[in-house]
């Protein structure tokens, strides 16, 4: 602060030193310029007259020049425009009214006007031009004032009026005795210009004046400005001032977190320093730790002494490149510590520059990660391995088939009941029936089968080609046949087991296909299945895919369409019903049937789509028709909340609910009779009927039959179509008198010959529908 003022006191005694500097120089300027004045007005004054006189002269022959050219005629209206008599007005006029008070007018020693007599001053210059012909100007100082004189020559045309009187005009000889006999070359007069001293004087005087109260003005000026400048820079000290002690104590505050992070840097990472010629300078205490020499056995030392053999040049010469260039080296360092251990440090290594952008030195900050690489390591390796066998996992068995790209033989293994071994005996046992099988795998396997164990409780065995798949496949069952005798002595147990397995050889995607194979030797109980082409199941996967894709298109482009198939009444002998028969329009305008979608649509969560298309489509055809109408619904709609509360809802909105009739199909799929006779008394509640669709087709539990209270029983089509049969028509018989006593109608389905309809109608079949009576349609009949 003291240093401050100091300074701020030296700047106000430079600029007070400067101002009088600067004052002293104005007033030594202002003498100077006083003393010049009279200087100034002397040759102010002879240029002023020679310029005065120049506009005389050119007046007088330009007016000459008018009388000559008798432009002007010269007479004694018009003598008075001479230039001789004009210019006496000219200057009396002129002098009264310039500021100098200069008089200018012409003169002669010979004046025929007495105005234009020439005083004694002026006869004096006569004489002068007279006795030095070739001088054109006199000039000189009066008392008074300042003279100045030019000649005036007689011309040529001068002579009209100035040579012999006889020649002269007529007005000129009787009004002028003299000034006759001029010859050419003659003084004839003097332009005589008389500049009073006073008033040019006063002239500069007043500009002297001036010129000092404008020093002085701008002198005050200056004055101010630097008591402003003085009081600006004081201000301006106090902020500086101000603001180094706050950036004072940033910095300090600042340099105290460096130290905290250098600290903790030190604390934290393996430091150490060289200089240019890679000299080990520095080490921290974690460096000593780390790589086991004391500081005095490092500093001094190549750096390079303590680098790993392992360490590659090429690493090394990078380092070296890379900060010699000035820039941050990042990468693996390799140490040799004092017990020779190979020890891995990930390091950043950073030139340090002085201010002059030179390399002073090099400092490392490093972290030890031999450790992390060694558990990376063990990490990488579990990928592969099975912890519990030892054994390579699924993960490399994939990569084995890969870069064996895809060839050789395969076999997949699965222990029979393995889950029911683990919960009987506990997974304790589980695990070491499992090392058990690892081991004598392992061991029956041989060089050219290598094992794999998968997850669960399977087993890989896979031959990269080096025998023949026959030789492959015979290996695989008798190890499977030995393992099959074998008793495992676990725990004081002995555990018998029996392994399922897929075999697949000469194929692509060995591991899917062999699974294929496994997973129909499950099915099938066999102990083990070769892959071949009908054990592949993926072209029905494809098949159910395509089903799903055409069932979703048409679900979205609204493409589910009711067919409508007469049924005929045998009594009234006329059609009073239909039943609405789902189809699917595809992409190319064709019509699928639901042997297409259906099962597919089942095993998805589209089924509920179709069944309520189909109502709002049915309901809305059939709303301004007369005829019955029936629609299948499936126990999945019944089941399905949603459904139920839609079908509700359409039935509310629905006029005639008494022609609706929903065919349900009774089959082992009912599992709770109770939700179904729940679901028949709400719609009933509404008039709907209901029937028992596809009814003899292999479940028929006519106790149920009752619970269920149906208004209509439809015969299956596998025993009309086998009606010729006894026991087909006894058993459609019996249905028939069944129906009778429970007050149903009975309604034969798949009807297609007139043979038919007269064996049903004599049976006493109500009412059949088949191609007979009207193929499914987009139309009523």
């Amino acid at each position: 602060m003291q240093s401050s003022k100091m300074t701020h006191i030296f700047k106000k005694n430079i600029l007070y030193t400067v101002l009088a500097v600067f004052t002293i120089i104005a007033v030594v300027r202002t003498v100077l310029a006083y003393n010049d004045v009279l200087s100034r007005a002397y040759d102010f004054a002879k240029k002023e007259a020679a310029v005065l006189s120049d506009f005389m002269t050119i007046h007088r022959d330009y007016y000459q020049g008018l009388y000559i050219n008798k432009t002007i005629p010269l007479d004694e209206k018009t003598f008075k425009g001479l230039p001789a008599y004009s210019s006496s007005t000219i200057s009396r006029e002129f002098t009264d009214k310039n500021i100098f008070k200069i008089e200018v007018k012409t003169v002669s020693d010979r004046a025929r006007n007495r105005k234009n007599s020439a005083d004694t001053d002026e006869f004096e210059a006569i004489r002068y031009f007279s006795a030095n012909p070739m001088d054109r100007e006199y000039f000189k100082e009066r008392e008074t004032y300042y003279q100045y004189a030019k000649v005036l020559k007689v011309e040529k045309k001068c002579l009209k009026c100035h040579g012999k009187r006889e020649k002269a005009p007529l007005f000129i000889q009787k009004k002028y005795d003299m000034a006759y006999d001029y010859r050419v070359g003659e003084v004839r007069g003097i332009v005589s210009i008389k500049i009073p001293k006073a008033s040019l004087h006063d002239y500069f005087f007043h500009q002297f004046v001036y010129s000092v109260l404008y020093a002085l003005g701008l002198l005050v000026l200056i004055f101010i400005f630097i008591q402003y400048l003085l009081k600006r820079s004081g201000k301006i000290n106090e902020e500086l001032e101000a603001k180094v002690l706050e950036k004072t104590g940033e910095l300090s505050s600042k340099n105290a977190i460096l130290q905290s992070y250098i600290k903790a840097l030190d604390q934290t990472s393996i430091i150490f320093k060289i200089n240019t010629d890679g000299i080990i300078t520095d080490v921290n205490d974690a460096f000593i730790k780390v790589c086991g020499y004391s500081k005095d056995e490092l500093i001094g030392q190549k750096y390079t002494f303590i680098l790993h053999p392992d360490m590659p040049v090429s690493d090394v010469e990078k380092l070296q490149e890379t900060i010699f260039s000035k820039k941050i080296f990042k990468g693996k360092l390799l140490w040799l510590s004092k017990d020779k251990h190979k020890l891995t440090l990930d390091a950043s290594m950073v030139p340090v520059l002085d201010r002059y952008g030179e390399i002073i030195e090099f400092i490392a900050s490093q972290t030890d990660i031999t450790e992390l690489k060694q558990k990376r390591a063990e990490l990488k390796k579990s990928l592969v391995m099975d912890s519990l066998t030892g054994l390579p996992n699924r993960y490399q068995l994939l990569h084995t088939i890969e870069l064996c790209q895809n060839e050789g033989d395969l076999a997949l293994l699965n222990i029979d009941n393995f889950n029911e071994i683990n919960d009987f005996y506990g997974y304790g046992v589980g695990d070491k029936l499992l090392t058990s099988v690892a081991s004598i795998l392992k061991s029956m396997c041989g060089e050219n089968i290598e094992v794999f164990k998968l997850p669960s409780d399977e087993f890989a065995l896979y031959s990269i080609g080096s025998i023949a798949p026959e030789i492959f496949q015979a290996s695989v069952s008798k190890i499977i046949e030995d393992i099959g005798h074998k008793a495992f002595e676990i725990d004081s147990y002995a555990i018998h087991i029996t392994i399922s397995c897929g075999v697949v050889s000469g194929y692509n995607e060995l591991l899917i296909k062999a699974d294929m194979a496994l997973k129909k030797a499950k099915r099938e109980k066999k102990y083990m299945v070769v892959y071949d082409r009908d054990v592949d199941t993926s072209i029905e996967i494809a098949k159910n895919l395509e089903g799903i894709n055409t069932l979703k298109k048409a679900i979205d482009n609204d493409k589910i369409l009711p067919l409508f198939q007469p049924i005929y009444n045998l009594s009234s002998n006329s059609v009073e019903k239909y039943e609405c028969l789902a189809r699917i329009e595809d992409e190319h305008g064709y019509l699928l049937s639901p042997a297409v979608f259906l099962q597919v649509a089942k095993r998805t969560k589209l089924y509920s789509h179709i069944s309520r298309s189909m109502i709002r489509k049915s309901f809305a055809f059939f709303r301004e028709s007369r005829y019955d109408f029936s629609i299948n619904l499936s126990i999945q709609d019944i089941l399905d909340r949603n459904t139920v509360e839609f079908i509700k809802s359409e039935l509310e909105a629905f006029e005639d609910s008494k022609r609706i009739i929903f065919e349900i199909t009774e089959n082992e799929e009912i599992r709770n009779y109770d939700t179904i006779k729940a679901f028949i008394n709400t719609v009933k509640a509404y008039g709907v009927k209901i029937a028992i669709d596809d009814f003899g087709s292999g479940y028929a539990n006519f106790g149920h039959l009752l619970e269920l209270e149906a208004d209509y029983i439809k015969i299956d089509a596998s025993l009309i179509k086998k009606i010729d049969d006894r026991y087909s028509r006894i058993l459609i018989e019996g249905i028939v008198d069944f129906s009778k006593r429970l007050n149903m109608m009975t309604i034969a389905e798949h009807v297609e010959t007139k043979e038919t309809v007269d064996i049903l109608r004599k049976i006493g079949v109500d009412c059949i529908q088949g191609y007979y009576i009207g193929k499914p349609s987009v139309k009523l009949l």
